[in-house]
């Protein structure tokens, strides 16, 4: 399963950016991506929050935010309710670069889908679903 886990990821991510000039050009890691995606829906997050989502160091989430910063997809506030935290969002151009992102990785994992029949897409989604509530809780 883990093997199977892998190779589909790599369809979906790695395969993508060969094919993407513009987001290979972007040199977005994973985790920059993921940051990105969660900040799409759930903008004015603190590093430490992030961090914890993550499962990453404190340090380490403020690196990757940093370069997401400088290369301007995101813009750091003062938190508005607690005076020494930074509260992170998604510039209008890094909201585009994500949206962009998102809407190749539908299409990509529609093409990875559509080796199944429809049932057992509709099935597989439906596990995978599963599967993502239940690793969340």
């Amino acid at each position: 399963m883990s093997e199977a886990v892998r190779m589909l990821l790599r369809a979906v991510y790695v395969g993508q950016q060969e094919a993407e000039v513009e987001e290979a050009r972007l040199k977005l890691s994973v985790i920059e991506r993921q940051v990105m995606g969660l900040l799409l829906s759930r903008p004015g997050l603190m590093t430490k929050e992030l961090a914890a989502f993550f499962a990453v160091q404190t340090t380490t989430m403020a690196s990757i935010l940093e370069r997401l910063s400088d290369s301007g997809f995101i813009e750091k506030q003062k938190h508005p309710t607690d005076r020494r935290a930074i509260a992170v969002k998604l510039t209008p151009h890094g909201t585009t670069v994500i949206e962009g992102i998102r809407a190749r990785d539908i299409e990509n994992c529609r093409g990875v889908l559509m080796e199944l029949s429809a049932e057992r897409r509709h099935d597989f989604v439906e596990d995978l679903e599963r599967l993502a509530r239940k690793l969340t809780r």
